[in-house]
């Protein structure tokens, strides 16, 4: 496969390559640390999501977390109810 001429790498088309698609999806400065509380605390609260990451705005973490839902990482459930 690497000696093939159909290689996107030997191409010069990395556009083409998972490598490239994964990091299109991850890329942002705090999708990995997004993902990372998610994956540590599970079920996480938008503020309580905030306060971990102490630095990022609302805007930016609403539009990290939209990014991610949509492309398919994260799943966003809301609860009806207010957080004791």
């Amino acid at each position: 496969m690497l000696n093939s001429p159909n290689d996107p790498i030997k191409r010069g088309d990395f556009e083409e390559t998972g490598f490239c698609y994964t990091l299109s999806l991850i890329s942002g400065k705090y999708k990995m640390i997004i993902l990372y509380c998610l994956k540590e605390y599970e079920a996480v609260r938008f503020n309580e999501l905030k306060r971990y990451l102490k630095t990022v705005s609302d805007k930016v973490l609403s539009a990290s977390l939209k990014e991610l839902e949509q492309d398919g990482l994260v799943l966003r459930n809301e609860y009806p109810q207010v957080p004791p």
